[in-house]
């Protein structure tokens, strides 16, 4: 698995707020697959693309409660390019469910938000005030009064350890068309408590997520490219 961490901007405006940063990092997403098996009405071949899970990365302990945009700190989500949107999906993770998998393929890489759950079952989460139509089309996600929220009893919104040992909370799936460098870019607001229950808040939170290869693995690349071009003197 291939993983990039975005440190994110973090608006200067809520350091002074009555509530606290907390254990908030950055926002970081794990490549889970290039070139999926995505269909295309038209196409005869799958399109290039790149699919990733995004997390928000907090401290041991600590529960992401809710994801919102307001009016002065607005939340986007866009890509360089589009959004998969299939068909039989739906936005948020309560669309997702796993047994139809086998009889619709595509649907493991549908795009979709949410808080710590990655399908229908066992999931508290609840929507306010959000117009998902654009993004149901593949464009941007925009919401500047409202969001999606879980419950502090439901234990949704709590961190898991990630393969690399950090703390964070499942924000959503996405898969974009073209290659894993081309960009999501965004901007969200987030609301949660610490491991002692008291609430912290990480407003006008930026980030940009892609997939571009390390100098060295381009270097790699470039070796295997120039073998390539020997054999076929």
């Amino acid at each position: 698995m291939t993983r990039t961490t975005i440190v994110a901007g973090v608006a200067a405006s809520m350091l002074a707020a009555g509530t606290t940063l907390g254990g908030f990092q950055s926002i970081e997403a794990d490549l889970t697959a290039t070139y999926g098996p995505v269909t295309v009405p038209g196409h005869d071949d799958p399109p290039e693309t790149w699919t990733g899970r995004v997390f928000a990365v907090v401290e041991e302990g600590d529960s992401l409660l809710e994801v919102y945009g307001t009016a002065e700190n607005h939340m986007f989500w866009a890509a360089e390019s589009q959004f998969y949107q299939n068909v039989f999906g739906g936005p948020t993770s309560l669309d997702i469910d796993p047994a139809d998998f086998a009889s619709i393929p595509d649907l493991a890489y549908d795009s979709w938000m949410t808080i710590g759950a990655d399908s229908v079952h066992d999931n508290s989460l609840s929507i306010d005030n959000v117009t998902f139509n654009a993004f149901n089309q593949g464009s941007a996600l925009f919401v500047n009064n409202g969001g999606w929220s879980v419950t502090q009893a439901s234990g949704q919104g709590l961190a898991e350890q990630g393969p690399d040992g950090q703390w964070r909370v499942l924000l959503a799936q996405l898969t974009v068309f073209g290659a894993p460098s081309t960009s999501i870019i965004g901007q969200a607001n987030f609301r949660g408590t610490n491991a002692d229950g008291g609430e912290w808040i990480a407003e006008g939170v930026s980030f940009e997520l892609n997939f571009i290869p390390a100098p060295s693995a381009l270097a790699v690349l470039s070796l295997g490219m120039l073998a390539g071009r020997r054999r076929r003197r």
